[in-house]
């Protein structure tokens, strides 16, 4: 409606503009500045939608978001809603100018009098076939279930829109400074930048599907606080649940955890090489294993509890567990329980190498062993791993080996963990014993000696 209006704001028509004026913008006085506003968000995007209502052209909108050209895109990307203003204006602009209709003359086109015709066609339009509905509660009724009926028929609510309406409604109604707590706790999840617009709006996989990585969040979270096994299609209900077996809890303790744990989940996503906990998540993505994450937000909530040098043996064991199996063609699929399962022995207690090491010694079964030296050096030698487990994982390994081959008095090229070097063979892939035999190996020493002999001859030395 904005868009419209701004588009007709030039043409000869007081009558049209005073209507979408009328129905973009509340008559005064007004207490709150705010309530000059038609639509006004509870907290996120209000700059936004403010800038959107009052710029009062799309030439002044765009002023506010500069925008740069690098590599035939242009940085920054627009919020979604600016963007959503611009695709309208473009849209009835086109429509309003007769542009795309081949049934107007040439000569009529983007005159006066069509655009004058056409965008009272166009508000008729609206105003017969855009219905708004307005919902007023009485005391008794409950605005959350409201909120998760809305988009019933449509697009469903994804479990972290469901969780801050519930988490704030709640804190509404314990007389809570909503907004102080939003712009604290979860303005972030909505406005925080990633690589390619909002991180936390952004796509991860997870199994066969793709979900927010806000949704992933509160499920690997959720699974740490409740300590066992939830479905990723229950979240929702999960959070109400834990949220209700403790009477009386603090938002803002409950909202500053979640904050730090949430922190630790980005530090696994946008994770590097500088400490060994970004070297693991990158390992722990390229082996497609995140069910270890509600055990690292534990791991990571108590850190402080314990050394430097325990905590870093504690990943160390993980990595050693996960990788050693993968290159055992051991599989994953019962992790989710294992480290559900040694999260609930050991949550109580200060977190220990000794007793983590115990629990997964423990373990039996090709469903659970963590495997020994000689069965992991006899799958690392002998099975032929380029094909069975992977090139990606197979340059995991070998990665690992060259960066714990280094010392210090070496000059080393830097090796990121997930780089992109290629493998190569060192014998052909095709090979046939029979075309390419292993050479008598008393042969070989024989020709070793006859070429140490002709050496000392030709340098005029005795060798006997």
């Amino acid at each position: 409606m904005t868009a419209f209006r701004d588009a007709v704001a030039d043409l000869d028509d007081e009558r049209l503009k005073m209507q979408l004026k009328i129905l973009t913008g509340n008559i005064g006085p007004f207490q709150d500045d705010n309530e000059q506003y038609k639509v006004w968000p509870t907290n996120a995007y209000q700059q936004d939608i403010k800038n959107i209502l009052t710029a009062g052209s799309a030439q002044k909108l765009a002023a506010m978001y500069p925008q740069k050209m690098y590599r035939r895109k242009l940085i920054p990307p627009l919020p979604a809603l600016v963007e959503a203003y611009f695709y309208f204006y473009g849209v009835i602009g086109k429509f309003l100018s007769g542009e795309d209709d081949e049934d107007i003359p040439a000569d009529r086109k983007n005159s006066p009098d069509l655009l004058k015709e056409r965008a009272n066609i166009l508000f008729e339009a609206v105003m017969r076939y855009i219905q708004l509905v307005e919902i007023q509660l009485d005391a008794e009724d409950d605005p959350q279930v409201i909120f998760e009926t809305l988009n019933y028929r449509g697009v469903p609510l994804e479990p972290s829109d469901l969780i801050r309406n519930f988490v704030f409604l709640y804190a509404s109604r314990m007389s809570k400074d909503v907004n102080a707590l939003y712009n604290q706790y979860w303005k972030d999840y909505d406005e925080a930048t990633g690589m390619s617009g909002k991180f936390w709006k952004e796509k991860e996989r997870q199994g066969r599907f793709f979900r927010s990585r806000l949704d992933l969040f509160f499920f690997h979270y959720l699974t740490y606080r409740v300590g066992r096994e939830i479905k990723m299609g229950h979240i929702y209900q999960e959070f109400k649940d834990w949220w209700g077996d403790s009477a009386g809890r603090s938002v803002e303790t409950e909202l500053e955890e979640a904050q730090r744990s949430s922190a630790v989940f980005r530090s696994l996503l946008d994770s590097d090489d500088s400490h060994k906990l970004g070297i693991l998540a990158q390992r722990l993505r390229i082996l497609d294993t995140t069910t270890v994450y509600p055990f690292i937000l534990w791991l990571c909530e108590n850190k402080q509890k314990i050394t430097a040098d325990e905590f870093d043996g504690i990943l160390a064991d993980i990595e050693s567990y996960v990788v050693r199996r993968a290159v055992c063609r051991l599989t994953p699929k019962n992790y989710n329980r294992i480290f559900v399962t040694l999260l609930t022995k050991l949550k109580e207690s200060v977190p220990s190498r000794t007793a983590i090491q115990r629990e997964l010694l423990a373990l039996e079964g090709d469903s659970a062993v963590w495997p020994n030296d000689e069965i992991f050096k006899k799958n690392l030698v002998y099975e032929p791993l380029y094909d069975l487990i992977g090139p990606r994982r197979v340059r995991l390994v070998l990665t690992a080996l060259e960066l714990a081959s280094r010392t210090p008095r070496q000059e080393a090229m830097p090796l990121p963990i997930n780089n992109s070097l290629t493998i190569e063979h060192v014998m052909p892939q095709g090979f046939k014993p029979e075309e390419w035999p292993y050479p008598d190996r008393d042969a070989v020493e024989l020709q070793k000696l006859e070429s140490n002999q002709k050496e000392l001859e030709t340098s005029g030395k005795n060798w006997s």
